[in-house]
């Protein structure tokens, strides 16, 4: 990255697109034209230059801006999502980050087979990943749209399916001057139903006390730092434990403060 003379001045250097050891000064690439003979060759110096066209300048400026936008815009449908199999029972972790619409509709685009490193024969798709999972970290803090309907939860049919979904509702709903509905209530009615109430929270633990909810096999834990799921693998009989990101819990009955929840006969 070349740049113009007096651009290590502290007023100019915040507006830099990369930090000065990355940068060399454009008078400095002219002149020792012996230790920058790439600069010289594939850009020039000068208006008239063969390659001139080839130099950025200051046009990155111009729509600094724009990007910047369209980058923040972008950043929540291209999360890496991961699903993690449990060797012995097949089980599947679904963790999507904040992927969007698109990002999961992607997910159906192909398969993997022994390419990929399956056994001879054996293939996998999304539909089968999302039909064997059983622990499903809700997308972007249970948002309107960052949970496929048709194509992502209405698959997830395991009668084991458990939700955890990273969310401050009391702080999403007091946000200024436009509330985030966060959980999303058609969404979080839905994933009562499939889940029959194993739904874990990071504001305050479970949505329904493990005897009311179907916990069955699945041994939730609720300390004032976190919450831990336990999830046996089968024949090992050794637990894969998914650790909950450690919040500061508000009471679990509704208050004033905090959004009531249809109660389950």
């Amino acid at each position: 990255m070349m740049a113009a003379a007096g651009d290590q001045s502290a007023g100019v250097e915040e507006f830099q697109p990369f930090a000065g050891n990355f940068r060399v000064l454009t008078e400095v690439a002219q002149e020792h034209k012996e230790h920058f003979k790439f600069f010289h060759e594939h850009y020039g110096f000068n208006r008239n230059d063969p390659e001139a066209w080839r130099r950025i300048g200051l046009d990155w400026q111009y729509a600094s801006e724009t990007l910047a936008l369209k980058l923040d815009a972008a950043t929540n449908n291209t999360s890496l999502v991961l699903a993690i199999e449990l060797m012995n029972t097949r089980r599947v972790l679904l963790f999507p980050g904040d992927a969007q619409v698109g990002n999961w509709e992607s997910w159906h685009e192909g398969d993997w087979t022994e390419e990929n490193g399956l056994a001879k024969g054996e293939k996998i798709t999304a539909k089968n990943l999302l039909a064997r999972t059983v622990l499903y970290k809700v997308g972007h803090h249970g948002s309107h749209n960052a949970t496929l309907r048709e194509k992502g939860l209405e698959m997830m049919t395991s009668p084991e399916l458990v939700a955890m979904i990273p969310v401050d509702e009391k702080w999403a709903l007091a946000r200024k001057p436009k509330p985030w509905k966060m959980p999303f209530e058609p969404l979080y009615q839905d994933l009562e139903l499939r889940t029959k109430g194993r739904i874990l929270r990071t504001d305050y633990g479970m949505a329904d006390p493990p005897g009311k909810a179907a916990w069955g096999a699945f041994k939730p834990r609720v300390n004032e730092l976190y919450v831990e799921l336990t999830i046996e693998d089968g024949q090992t009989g050794s637990p894969v434990r998914v650790p909950r990101r450690k919040v500061q819990r508000s009471p679990r009955t509704p208050t004033q403060n905090q959004p009531k929840r249809p109660t389950r006969s």
